[in-house]
């Protein structure tokens, strides 16, 4: 069986990982950077055929909010990092692996250093596996993102697998395309280890929430909602808070209790922060007529001294500081073409 397969190792620096978007084949990731001393995003991908696998590694606190490849199922876990790091403002769990279906939105958010995993398949190619495998298809979740658990020794073959195939294929093959023979054999290794697994887990998987998981799921899923909104200005914030609490039928107290027990933030400062990060990536890319007065105000900035203390204490530099760096790094790559 020849497989078309690739792999390729990225590192981004500084500011850089703000405009990393393609760390999930198929997908789109948005980072966000919490504060000044920004740190290294190392990513490895490998594609084999159908097989899509991810692997990042974070020095640094981030925030990553996207959504998962439109034709693939996912499935993801963090590596290292468990204690910092939530999923969808649930904190993730040393034995839990994250389901995701296609298409399905997600919130990462980690206070310290982390590494995720995450690998993509289509799900005929899950199913046609599983078969191989275990002798029957594999139960998907009904949802587009659940949890499961794994013993200790089970999520351990499933990390070690992983692991392993980044660690062979970087040794023996390089970037570019990878050995046949190599392609062949990791193809198999990880697609063997994750039906395995996770036809194991299928009671899992049809087991519903009791009443008041849902009801607590019911809130967090409130607490995206806040945090995932395009906010232009403060006004927009307070009034997604009060309408959030309203459609799930608690107090907005109680919804800022669950937003700070989620994401560790309080709404406002949450929001804040997309927004600035918002101003950073036009920064970062800028058009010819960019500006840091209208891009202040197209992310709803309207006081811009203010605008200029709250971007440097985040950042560590003023926004024309970032933009003049920008166009300098532009003009130079243009007299090098």
């Amino acid at each position: 069986m020849e497989l078309q397969s690739t792999y390729r190792r990225t590192v981004y620096s500084g500011f850089e990982p703000c405009l990393a978007y393609d760390v999930l084949y198929g997908g789109h990731v948005e980072h966000r950077l919490m504060h000044a001393q920004a740190g290294t995003l190392e990513h490895h991908q490998l594609v084999l055929d159908e097989l899509h696998l991810d692997v990042g590694q974070y020095d640094f606190p981030v925030i990553a909010q996207g959504r998962m490849p439109q034709d693939a199922f996912c499935v993801s876990f963090a590596v290292a990092g468990n204690d910092v790091t939530r999923y969808n403002t649930v904190l993730a769990g040393a034995d839990e692996v994250q389901l995701y279906g296609p298409g399905a939105e997600f919130l990462y958010h980690a206070a310290g250093a982390s590494s995720w995993v995450n690998l993509a398949v289509t799900e005929a190619c899950f199913q046609r596996w599983a078969v191989a495998c275990v002798g029957r298809p594999m139960i998907l979740p009904a949802t587009l993102s659940t949890s499961i658990h794994l013993d200790p020794a089970r999520r351990a073959a499933l990390a070690n697998a992983i692991c392993a195939a980044v660690a062979a294929v970087n040794w023996r093959s390089g970037e570019g395309e990878i050995d046949a023979h190599l392609a062949r054999d990791v193809y198999r290794s990880l697609l063997f280890v994750c039906t395995d697994i996770l036809s194991k887990a299928g009671a899992q998987i049809r087991s519903g929430r009791s009443a008041a998981q849902e009801r607590n799921f019911r809130r967090i899923l409130a607490c995206e909602r806040i945090a995932m909104i395009e906010c232009e200005s403060d006004a927009d914030a307070e009034f997604a808070i009060s309408d959030a609490a309203e459609q799930i039928g608690c107090t907005r107290r109680a919804l800022e209790r669950t937003f700070r027990r989620s994401v560790d933030m309080t709404p406002t400062g949450w929001i804040l922060n997309k927004r600035l990060n918002c101003t950073l990536r036009d920064f970062l890319a800028p058009s010819p007529s960019c500006s840091v007065s209208g891009t202040a105000l197209n992310w709803g900035f309207r006081h811009l001294s203010r605008f200029s203390e709250h971007y440097r204490a985040t950042f560590g530099e003023l926004p024309s500081q970032t933009l003049s760096r920008s166009r300098s790094r532009l003009r130079q790559s243009a007299r090098s073409a």
